[in-house]
């Protein structure tokens, strides 16, 4: 088992790629819906 004592910090600024990413679909998302009239 892992003993090591991850900080808020360390979680937010291992998570920001993950984070990115859905951003990014979203967006994508967004504009094709928008695009379609939706």
């Amino acid at each position: 088992m892992m003993k090591e004592h991850i900080t808020f910090k360390q979680g937010v600024k291992e998570c920001i790629p993950t984070l990115l990413g859905y951003a990014g679909v979203g967006l994508s998302f967004g504009i094709v819906a928008v695009a379609s009239g939706f």
